[in-house]
């Protein structure tokens, strides 16, 4: 199976205040990279990542031949802008691995063992006491309805209109709830500066 990680790195952060949060260092390297890092050592095919807002210094962050990114134009129309540029330029593939920019606890274990899961005809999302987490694989299957998201909601209503087709993965970790979107969330954690 051929499987896209899709880096979700377009927003404005406008919670994080005048920084961008993608760029701030997480446990001494950029909060965006953790992911990238992940992606690249995980059983993915190919890594993707969705960029918008300051995207020329996003780019730069990634220092990798592995990575191709993506353009959002209407970046500022939410989260489902970003998943709708990514998902419409990746017609090769069989599923999508939909990964959250601002989620640097995400390691190539977890992502491996949700994609493990996956087929065309599957969803496949990471719980933790009934609670589902990112990130969430998507088959080919759901692309069409994946491309017809908006708002800033993320792909919830694609997994709402489709629970027979979900596969629910528990997972020991709190990673796939831990995204860090305001300067609170991340004083939290150690070895952030």
């Amino acid at each position: 199976m051929k499987i896209a990680g899709l880096i979700l790195a377009a927003g404005g952060s406008s919670r994080m205040g005048d920084e961008n949060k993608l760029m701030i260092p997480f446990q001494g390297k950029p909060m965006l990279n953790h992911v990238v890092n992940a992606s690249l050592n995980s059983n993915l095919t190919q890594t993707f990542v969705v960029v918008g807002h300051q995207s020329s210094e996003i780019k730069n962050l990634i220092q990798s031949d592995n990575i191709q990114c993506l353009e959002n134009e209407q970046w500022e129309m939410g989260m489902a802008s970003s998943i709708v540029a990514g998902i419409s330029q990746l017609k090769q593939f069989d599923g999508f691995l939909i990964l959250l920019g601002d989620m640097p606890l995400v390691t190539p274990e977890l992502i491996n063992e949700i994609i493990v899961h996956g087929s065309a005809d599957k969803i496949v999302i990471p719980i933790k006491d009934g609670l589902h987490g990112n990130p969430v694989f998507f088959g080919s299957k759901f692309r069409d309805e994946l491309l017809t998201l908006y708002g800033d909601c993320g792909a919830k209503k694609v997994i709402q209109d489709n629970l027979s087709s979900m596969i629910k993965i528990k997972i020991q970790s709190n990673t796939i709830f831990k995204d860090y979107d305001t300067k609170e969330s991340l004083e939290s954690v150690a070895g952030v500066a």
